[in-house]
């Protein structure tokens, strides 16, 4: 059972789930085998490739009827929460290696300064209209 499910209220469902993209995080798996080429340095190589194998796994994304959740951490756990009825937009930001391979930035700003920021979303167009349609924007 996944982090959402288990904090989801009475009469709330799940409408939509995102996840991150493989491809958001290529600059680690890049330096990952930078590093990997010197024997040396090949310790830091595989803690990178553990780093992003640990935050793919970790981070969840979904709009429920009533909100918007992003979790993410093994150890430490960091969550963002944002009702629904709060949403005033939703911005998708993606640079052209983004088009390319399908990821991108999330921001969704919310009334009295709250809002949510998900980087590396797999499919944001797809996730930014789950959220558009949930919250009426």
């Amino acid at each position: 059972m996944t982090y959402i499910e288990q904090t989801l209220s009475t009469g709330e469902t799940i409408t939509a789930t995102g996840k991150l993209s493989k491809w958001g995080l290529f600059h680690v798996y890049f330096a990952a085998v930078c590093f990997g080429i010197t024997l040396f340095l090949l310790p830091l190589s595989a803690l990178m490739l553990l780093y992003a194998y640990l935050l793919i796994r970790s981070t969840e994304m979904a709009v429920t009827s009533t909100r918007v959740v992003r979790k993410s951490g093994v150890i430490m756990r960091d969550t963002t929460e944002i009702r629904l009825s709060k949403i005033e937009s939703v911005k998708v930001t993606q640079h052209i290696f983004g088009r390319m391979f399908g990821y991108g930035t999330i921001a969704i700003a919310g009334t009295g300064g709250n809002g949510a920021i998900m980087k590396g979303v797999r499919d944001p167009l797809a996730f930014r209209a789950a959220v558009a349609e949930a919250a009426g924007v």
